[in-house]
């Protein structure tokens, strides 16, 4: 049975990767027209033409990306907003990927993280990105703990669920 499910995975891998660039582009597209301001000086950039950025490796493969670059002339600031929208990073693994590699990367080293990706997902990923992927969820996690420990440690904030239950009550 495994065997079969891998040879599915496999036969239409394909054709998810296609079908995610094609949403990526529709998504793209909803945005055409809209010069982003520069993050310095907040003046409208210009654009530079679509120019192909490094794969990202998402859960079904390597996707190349061809986004608008804006470029801010007296910053000399680029961005490409796609990749700003989307939340990832030209040569980086993708959001889902990462967590699931940063899950293997947790539990086991990552060398042998990287090569159960490849059993487990069929994507193949260096040790080096396994250890990223965990920095990553680590850092998230940490900001996450701390957020909530200044929101629930700030004197401001009552106990909410406390004072709407006794409202009730009376």
């Amino acid at each position: 049975m495994i065997r079969m499910e891998r040879e599915v995975e496999e036969e239409f891998r394909p054709a998810m990767l296609a079908r995610l660039q094609g949403k990526i582009g529709e998504f793209d597209a909803q945005q055409k027209g809209m010069a982003p301001r520069c993050p310095t000086c907040k003046r409208a950039m210009r654009a530079r033409g679509r120019l192909p950025a490094p794969s990202l490796l998402v859960r079904f493969g390597r996707l190349l990306l061809v986004s608008t670059v804006y470029r801010c002339k007296p910053c000399k600031q680029q961005i490409r907003p796609l990749w700003q929208r989307l939340g990832v990073e030209a040569g980086q693994v993708s959001g889902s990927l990462a967590r699931l590699v940063a899950l293997l990367g947790v539990v086991v080293p990552y060398e042998l993280g990287a090569k159960l990706s490849w059993r487990c997902f069929g994507i193949e990923v260096s040790p080096m990105a396994v250890w990223r992927a965990v920095q990553r969820l680590g850092d998230a996690c940490a900001a996450y703990t701390e957020q909530q420990a200044k929101f629930f440690g700030d004197a401001r904030q009552g106990p909410a669920t406390e004072g709407a239950g006794s409202a009730r009550r009376r």
